[in-house]
């Protein structure tokens, strides 16, 4: 009876035995946890790595956007971004040039690509607030101050390219309707660069300058903002 017993004690004994790990195996976990702790310190590292850089080249600056720029009579003017200025690509510039070409006195409100291409082609006036154009035939602008022309330039033709964010569309409106006297029969065509996706809003809030329809293909940033987003919007189908 009691050598069952003895036999019973040591096989149960035995059977626990087998639930311990051996050392190796023991060794195998203990390094592959050591080797999990590895990876994730190595990813944290990387990841804070990249937040850096991201830091780093969004400094001074309003979008991850590497922004484009334009040759001003030999200086080099990049896009300022926390303003919401961005240049035309060379196409779209090349296009809005050509519909342009086809007047006398085109007025300009933040359109510096096309008053780079015009500029020695056209007598054209720039309105932007910025001031590194003031090597063109510039004028400062200020979308939430509009007034009148300073030197009473007459244009014959309105190109525009607001803000989508900073200048919402009815103070866009409004600054367009003081350029061109309040609007009516005498005003001249007008041409909008706009977010297609808010085509009716712009075409109501600018109803009495004039019946606003998207015209042609979209137009392109050169950096790149909006692919497939911008439309051309003017109150004359003559393009």
């Amino acid at each position: 009876m009691w050598a069952l017993w003895w036999r019973v004690v040591f096989l149960l004994l035995g059977q626990a035995g087998a639930l311990v790990p051996s050392p190796p195996l023991r060794c195998g976990v203990e390094a592959w946890g050591k080797k999990k702790k590895t990876n994730r310190e190595r990813a944290w590292a990387e990841r804070k790595k990249a937040e850096a850089c991201a830091v780093a080249r969004r400094r001074g600056r309003a979008t991850d956007l590497e922004p484009s720029w334009l040759a001003v009579r030999g200086t080099r003017v990049e896009e300022d971004h926390r303003y919401e200025q961005f240049f035309f690509d060379e196409a779209t510039t090349a296009r809005l040039a050509g519909l342009a070409l086809a007047y006398e006195r085109p007025l300009l409100v933040g359109v510096p690509s096309l008053a780079v291409a015009l500029d020695g082609k056209r007598d054209y006036l720039l309105l932007d607030r910025d001031e590194r154009f003031q090597e063109l035939r510039w004028e400062p602008f200020d979308f939430a101050r509009p007034c009148p022309l300073d030197s009473g330039f007459e244009f014959d033709a309105l190109f525009a390219d607001p803000p989508f964010a900073n200048v919402d569309i009815d103070q866009f409106a409004a600054a367009l309707r003081v350029l061109c006297g309040g609007g009516g029969p005498s005003t001249p065509p007008i041409f909008v660069c706009y977010s297609i996706k808010r085509a009716a809003q712009l075409a109501e809030a600018l109803r009495d300058l004039g019946h606003l329809r998207q015209r042609g293909p979209c137009l392109s940033y050169a950096c790149g903002l909006m692919p497939q987003q911008i439309g051309l919007f003017s109150t004359t189908t003559a393009l």
